[in-house]
């Protein structure tokens, strides 16, 4: 098998250097990937990956009819909550009229990396939908200073729609319109059982 010379300088190689020399192909591929996954999976780069974006889609109504076709095209696991669901009173709640209460709160689907989302709107909440005005922009920070930063400076120059704040469903959800009339949510962490106190 053919084997990979390194070349040996005066001094003694460093230990890492001195694994590689003289390693088969196939060896020294191992070793790189070895060493690369523990670069790029170390705390100081981690600090820089971005959050997750997810294109987030509003409905009048048939957000469920919509969603189980993405389904039998896509794949994947459906997860769908009502307005039902939803408390009635305390952070994030939303009283909807009763024949609201079967619309669509939330659902996603997981499409490969992606994570697609959507909801029926609520004519009682002030929510009205127009097709081709109809998707946001959801981004998961990974800590609350981030949420807060990214919410400040996309929000800056537009207009918040709903302030960024504890609900029953998150530690920090807001919703905005950023000056370019783009509309986003940012969504920080899952909730836990203090989230409404």
């Amino acid at each position: 098998m053919n084997k990979i010379y390194l070349p040996i300088p005066g001094k003694p190689h460093p230990p890492l250097a001195r694994q590689f020399y003289r390693l088969d192909v196939y060896q020294l591929f191992d070793k790189m990937v070895t060493c690369l996954s523990f670069y790029f999976c170390s705390t100081s780069f981690t600090e820089f990956i971005m959050p997750s974006l997810n294109p987030y889609l509003s409905f009048n109504g048939n957000c469920e009819a919509a969603f189980s076709l993405y389904r039998s095209i896509f794949g994947g696991e459906l997860m769908l909550y009502r307005f039902k669901d939803a408390p009635a009173e305390g952070a994030g709640s939303f009283p909807v009229a009763e024949h609201e209460k079967e619309r669509v709160m939330h659902c996603s689907i997981t499409i490969g990396s992606t994570i697609l989302m959507g909801s029926d709107t609520s004519v009682s909440c002030g929510q009205t939908v127009t097709s081709g005005d109809n998707i946001t922009i959801n981004i998961s920070p990974d800590n609350e200073s981030e949420a807060g930063r990214i919410f400040t400076a996309l929000a800056e120059g537009g207009k918040i729609i709903m302030p960024l704040e504890k609900t029953f469903w998150a530690e920090l959800f807001g919703m905005c319109i950023d000056k370019f009339g783009i509309p986003w949510m940012v969504n920080y962490g899952p909730c836990d059982a203090n989230c409404e106190k």
